[in-house]
């Protein structure tokens, strides 16, 4: 009969007007159960001498005792406790004759250990009956398992347990020489607050392998309807945009957008990118500037003014002209940045300390039929460890908008983890998910002293 897990509490008992408790593993009195080596904890008299007759260098550790310990052990051995020292009782216990626990409560303890074991575990088989599969696999994962699996018999399929306590199930089922194995749960379209991943335990690893393969179908399946549902509702919202578009107004791309790049999402196994885009006026220019997320990257963007063609921001990179590029459904073509000098030329990396007037527009400058094609510049970091992307601001990047308002876009996302990386994207809000956005101050974040702050955080 086993003890634990316990689940009843102590018994208690009154012997010479002493409390004494029992839990399983042994008589109590003042907090302690009776101690074999006691005389392993007493103090040396004399200190320790060598072979020679010296006085050793390295003298026993004697751990310190709670008064408490030294009574319990006085009543154990039926020594006299009340009202002494504990030097007094220290001494009493070096008697010799005075090792063992006196037969009265040697029996007390035999009977109270047993009546302990058979309360707890008839306490514990009542709650077990009042389980269901997956508390009982945490409750007591020996236990389940035992019963799942009993010995000796064939179990053809594995079981699938959704749970949080896997870690103590592995271990139990290797005891048993059960087989385990680990597996991401299946996505679905609705908000899942279980657990990430899900165990699987069979009698061996051929019916574990099947049981992972039953779930990775049912997680495409789910993973399939998850994406039905979301381009549904990704398309409702950039109908009801569309629908709401007045005659006669101009283009507006303010706003929240949904965007796809296969590159990333294929290559990363990433959901979820987003841009939202901003025209506001900061610190008295008006200017068009972006937040983004695209899984491996994130940060912020600024929109150049058409007609932009001065030296580059950083280097001595010659900007294109916005407008001059086009889309047709695969490529983007258009001029590229010329570069005629090292991407990472840091000779001129100051320019958080100039306000750059490439980025402020005038009233009239706003993406329209007749100006689709806007280049920007991006700084952020990557959403693994937080790298901030030194020098990506040199990268020319640009975004053509198109369609009903102006409520589609394509582009161009130059950046060092994916080569020819174009996304696309459509207009799914007005207002910008992430709120208000104080442009200068994230693009100051992302400058090379936030770098160098970042790299020593991360290595100290």
């Amino acid at each position: 009969m086993e003890l634990h897990p316990i689940i009843i509490p102590p018994l208690e008992t009154k012997r010479s007007s002493l409390a004494f408790t029992c839990s399983g593993g042994g008589l109590q009195v003042f907090g302690n159960v009776f101690d074999s080596k006691v005389a392993s904890n007493l103090p040396l008299l004399t200190p320790k001498l060598t072979a020679k007759g010296t006085i050793a260098v390295h003298q026993p550790r004697i751990q310190k005792q709670h008064s408490d310990y030294w009574k319990a052990q006085c009543v154990f051995r039926g020594l006299p406790h009340s009202g002494r020292t504990v030097k007094a009782l220290q001494d009493s216990l070096r008697d010799p004759t005075k090792k063992e626990m006196v037969a009265e409560l040697a029996e007390l303890e035999k009977r109270m250990n047993e009546e302990f074991l058979t309360k707890n575990a008839a306490a514990r088989d009542e709650q077990w009956k009042t389980l269901d599969t997956l508390g009982k696999a945490e409750k007591d994962p020996k236990r389940f398992l035992e019963e799942t699996f009993p010995p000796g018999e064939r179990k053809t399929n594995a079981i699938i347990l959704k749970t949080h306590s896997r870690q103590a199930l592995h271990i139990a089922a290797e005891k048993l020489g059960l087989s385990t194995k680990s597996t991401d749960a299946p996505k679905s379209a609705g908000c899942r607050l279980g657990p990430t991943r899900w165990i699987v335990i069979g009698q061996n690893q051929r019916d574990v392998a099947a049981k992972i393969q039953e779930i990775d179908r049912e997680a495409l399946r789910a993973k399939l309807q998850l994406q039905e549902a979301q381009d549904e509702a990704i398309e409702e919202a950039h109908a009801k945009i569309i629908s709401q578009l007045r005659r006669g107004e101009g283009w507006d791309v303010t706003g929240s957008w949904h965007i796809k790049c296969p590159k990333i999402e294929q290559d990363y196994d990433i959901e979820n990118i987003y841009l939202d885009i901003y025209r506001k006026n900061v610190n008295g220019h008006l200017q068009m500037y972006g937040r983004f997320h695209f899984g491996i990257v994130k940060g912020v963007l600024r929109f150049e003014k058409p007609g932009t063609a001065v030296a580059g921001m950083g280097g001595s990179a010659a900007k294109t002209s916005a407008g001059n590029g086009s889309w047709d459904g695969d490529n983007y073509e258009g001029s590229e940045v010329e570069e005629d000098g090292d991407d990472e030329d840091d000779d001129d990396d100051d320019d958080d300390k100039v306000d750059n007037e490439d980025f402020h527009l005038t009233s009239t400058d706003k993406p329209s039929p007749q100006h689709s094609t806007w280049n920007f510049r991006w700084r952020g970091q990557e959403t693994g460890e937080g790298e901030i992307q030194l020098y990506s601001d040199q990268k020319l990047c640009s975004i053509t908008f198109s369609g009903p308002g102006g409520c589609k876009l394509n582009g161009v996302f130059r950046n060092r983890y994916v080569s020819n990386c174009t996304f696309s994207g459509v207009k799914v809000d007005t207002q910008p998910r992430t709120g208000h956005l104080y442009i200068e101050e994230r693009w100051s974040d992302y400058n090379s002293e936030a770098y160098e702050r970042a790299r020593v955080g991360r290595w100290h």
